[in-house]
């Protein structure tokens, strides 16, 4: 099953936090630079499904 998520706007280091979109709750809290990671690598995941 897909989650479908958003990353909230940062203020200077602050914890990350990803909502679902679906139940509109944070799911997980990353701190900024861990965040970016996971979610680049996430991004170029679904550009090589494409």
């Amino acid at each position: 099953m897909k989650q479908r998520y958003y990353v909230e706007v940062l203020l200077n280091d602050e914890w990350c936090p990803i909502v679902s979109m679906k139940t509109g709750k944070i799911i997980y809290r990353y701190q900024e630079n861990t965040a970016k990671k996971i979610l680049q690598k996430s991004l170029q995941q679904m550009e090589r499904r494409i």
